[in-house]
């Protein structure tokens, strides 16, 4: 049986399982079924919050369905749940419940009434810790709660459980940690995308890891800048060897720290004619503690000087108090139209078109068309909208 053998026998997977769901948090349903097998199969209930992020919480459970996670929040949300949560969160081991209420206090309380009895659990035998709390609210817990018919946790279990504490509170504390680092790193992927400029990230091998919005609008372009094989190149004779060794210097950086080189500025001409890309190709600067082949290890940064679009024309009218017809007009002739083409575009008269141009020159403080083109694709107005959200959203 489990149980004759040594608690840190019996602890030992468990651990295991433990550090593997503080990476894959999907992997904690694996830790609580294996432990519940371990215990006898009783139910098993872990949950998980981030502080002061209620809708972070998430529930793995083995003999319990999911929607009594719901029912424990609400009696929890009422102060119907008996046990002093935060007290147990200083307690560096598992709990037996009766040790704050016994058995015939427990069967009269709406916990039990309405969470534990529904599930077939009993008032006896129940043990649990309380790995994290922030102002008497559990952040991180688990409970272990015998099923009518099933064996008593007893002294053995509570030993190997005891031995799961310090690695269950690690592993919360990994848990808040990577998360508030994929939420950072969410957020400037974000940001990045809004970009008016391409930024490329570059891996060891020279393919792109990652491009934003404009980065992927130059390359469709397909006017001398292109990714080939997932390596961005430049297709204009006259560039290409040019960029091929920049891109080789930012990557050789990487390998060798000891080579300082700054970040090379050059442009890549165009067979439209059109004004050459301004690119920056450099090392990142947390290139050396790269590990994967696949890491980012140099970026780069393109231009297109013919690309004035304002693409947030509400932002230019909330800076400036434009009307949305004038903010619309702004947006046309920095996109490289005329005043006439403008008026056409927008079905007005180019007597109207100047009417309004003007009320924009005098609410900018601008008195040239040039000016004014200057002003506005330097301004944030020239953000992307934010990026849709996809549902892919842990």
């Amino acid at each position: 049986m489990n149980a004759n053998r040594s608690a840190e026998a019996r602890a030992l997977p468990l651990v295991e399982l433990i550090y593997a769901a503080a990476t894959k948090p999907e992997r904690w349903q694996v830790f609580v079924a294996e432990l519940s097998v371990e215990l006898g199969d009783p139910a098993v209930m872990l949950s998980l919050e981030l502080p002061d992020q209620p809708e972070s919480a998430r529930s793995f459970r083995v003999h319990s369905e999911d929607a009594y996670a719901r029912v424990f929040a609400k009696l929890f949300a009422e102060g119907a749940v008996p046990w002093p949560m935060a007290e147990l969160a200083k307690v560096p081991r598992f709990v037996f419940s009766e040790e704050f209420l016994a058995k015939e206090e427990l069967e009269k309380t709406q916990l039990f009434r309405e969470y534990m009895e529904p599930q077939g659990l009993v008032a006896d035998g129940q043990i649990g810790h309380v790995m994290a709390s922030s102002n008497g609210r559990p952040l991180g817990s688990i409970g272990v709660y015998q099923r009518k018919g099933g064996r008593r946790i007893g002294e053995q279990d509570a030993a190997m459980l005891d031995l799961l504490v310090p690695h269950l509170r690690r592993a919360y504390a990994i848990h808040c940690e990577l998360r508030d680092s994929r939420y950072r790193a969410d957020a400037i992927a974000e940001a990045v995308e809004r970009f008016p400029m391409g930024v490329l990230f570059i891996d060891r091998t020279m393919r792109v890891v990652d491009s934003n919005r404009a980065a992927k609008r130059i390359a469709a372009q397909q006017d001398g800048f292109a990714i080939v094989d997932g390596v961005p190149c430049a297709t204009a004779p006259s560039s290409s060897a040019a960029f091929a060794r920049q891109l080789e210097r930012a990557v050789k950086r990487e390998r060798e720290p000891e080579l300082v080189l700054p970040s090379d500025a050059f442009q890549i001409e165009r067979p439209s004619r059109l004004r050459a890309y301004e690119l920056v190709v450099g090392t990142l600067l947390q290139a050396a503690q790269a590990s994967s082949p696949r890491q980012a290890v140099a970026v780069v940064f393109i231009a297109d000087p013919e690309d004035q679009h304002l693409r947030s024309p509400q932002a230019l009218a909330s800076l400036y108090d434009l009307t949305n017809a004038e903010s619309e007009l702004a947006a046309l002739l920095c996109a490289g139209n005329s005043i006439d083409d403008a008026a056409h575009e927008r079905n007005v008269t180019p007597h109207t078109a100047r009417a309004q141009l003007k009320k924009v020159f005098a609410k900018t403080g601008v008195n040239r068309q040039t000016e004014l083109m200057r002003l506005l694709t330097g301004s944030v107005a020239a953000l992307d909208e934010p990026p849709e959200d996809d549902g892919s959203a842990d």
